[in-house]
């Protein structure tokens, strides 16, 4: 058996291009470059597979023997009864990362071979021009894999130097008093309530915030059409009541004050982007994310509701899951804010507690949603459980008393919201700010009360 022979692992190669096709964690977690490969077969296979990925799509045969044919490679590749073949060759995940590894051992001795039949004969020189290659060979491969002492080294160097650019979405209905910078840009943020505490009035009031301040938003709403978002919108921007709007009950004053809607905020609409009848999955997202991102920018998604979204999974549990960690991944590759609105599960809600305010356990599918979010942020109208003369006293005592100090109290407390800062990975948790809501229409605004 030849040198390169024994350098080529054909088995390990088709195992992890195989179970990569089939997961795409496996794709990740190989941390291969198509060049690693000694295979040609499969070099042109994993170059499909991270461009499927880098588009935000779903990795799987039908997407892979699309690049390949676009590419003219289909036919190399044994066409798509080879990959479908190739699928055979899929292992557990165990098996997969193993056989990443062995190609990349594989690889570095093949590359150190090269190296060493192509050397100079001289002693002194060989060891030069070995140490020389060597040190080409793990800069590249560094530009990856750094270690921590790195960072904190560009860390303290940058102490001292004006930021070039934004950690979060900045001023955010007083989130950012709390929370450095605001919703973070490269983060999942969850979003969560109970029917009633204006959870959806909240997400557009973010989103208005973000829009005003010149920077685009997918608006991803599984419950709201398209025209009542702009009906809201409108009913934010004038002052005129959405019911109003919505019925086409306007007086001449309510018509007056429409068309007087700021070029400012009709600016700020613009960078609003609302999505038309696409198939409701996360891929699809995340695809359409991208799309917008690489066109003209991106800052944030908001997707409403989560659990809206065709999931593609028998098990609930794991297809939301899966849906996080596809939002983490978008979310730090294309420095986009994902920020998921989520509903609460009655369920797993202790309705003895006295404290409604919501917990992070309330949120549907918390057990696997919340590791995936750095922030949470729980949405809590106090008047939805205590509207007149509240019987628990504890709390109710303390809203009791916060109306009776402020001159329009009674008047403002019906539309008061506390955002509480559930989880934190910037900040303080388990505290909140407060925000008010003009209940007909919508428009909140930081503090009051």
């Amino acid at each position: 058996m030849s040198l390169s022979d024994d350098l080529i692992d054909a088995n390990a190669e088709a195992a992890v291009v195989a179970s990569a096709l089939g997961d795409a964690a496996v794709f990740h977690r190989a941390n291969l470059s198509a060049d690693q490969f000694a295979i040609p077969r499969f070099r042109s296979i994993w170059t499909a597979i991270r461009s499927v990925s880098e588009s935000g799509s779903q990795v799987d045969v039908w997407a892979v023997e699309h690049v390949l044919s676009s590419a003219g490679h289909l036919d190399s590749v044994g066409g798509i009864s080879g990959l479908s073949g190739l699928l055979l060759e899929a292992g557990t995940p165990e098996a997969a990362d193993h056989a990443a590894a062995k190609v990349r051992d594989l690889w570095l001795r093949r590359t150190l071979a090269t190296i060493s039949n192509n050397l100079p004969r001289s002693g002194e020189d060989a060891l030069s021009e070995l140490a020389s290659r060597l040190d080409r060979i793990f800069a590249a491969g560094s530009r990856r894999t750094r270690t921590v002492a790195d960072h904190v080294k560009e860390e303290i160097e940058s102490i001292g130097h004006p930021f070039d650019g934004d950690y979060g979405l900045g001023p955010t209905l007083g989130i950012e008093k709390v929370v450095p910078g605001g919703i973070p840009r490269d983060k999942v943020t969850i979003l969560y309530g109970e029917t009633g505490n204006l959870k959806t009035t909240t997400k557009d009031n973010m989103i208005d915030a973000i829009a005003s301040r010149g920077e685009r938003v997918l608006n991803f709403s599984l419950e709201d059409s398209a025209e009542l978002t702009a009906q809201c919108f409108l009913a934010r921007a004038s002052g005129v009541p959405l019911s109003r709007i919505a019925t086409k009950s306007l007086s001449k004053d309510d018509l007056d004050r429409i068309r007087d809607v700021s070029i400012t905020s009709l600016a700020a609409a613009k960078n609003v982007l609302v999505v038309g009848d696409v198939p409701p999955t996360i891929d699809e997202v995340i695809r359409l994310a991208r799309q917008h991102q690489r066109s003209g920018g991106l800052a944030a998604v908001f997707i409403d509701y989560l659990q809206l979204l065709d999931l593609g999974r028998s098990d609930e549990r794991f297809g939301l899951t899966e849906a996080v960690k596809a939002c983490q991944r978008a979310s730090r590759r294309d420095k986009v804010a994902y920020v998921l609105v989520s509903q609460v599960n009655e369920k797993n809600k202790d309705q003895s507690r006295p404290d409604h305010r919501p917990r992070l356990e309330d949120a549907f599918g918390a057990r696997f949603i919340g590791h995936g979010a750095k922030l949470a942020l729980g949405i809590f109208r106090p008047w939805k459980y205590w509207p007149n003369s509240p019987e628990l006293a504890d709390r109710s005592q303390y809203y009791q008393d916060l109306v009776a100090k402020h001159p329009r109290g009674k008047q403002l407390y019906p539309g008061m919201v506390e955002i509480w800062i559930n989880k934190n990975r910037l900040g303080e948790d388990g505290v909140f700010v407060r925000n008010h809501c003009d209940l007909p229409t919508g428009k909140m605004t930081n503090g009051q009360l």
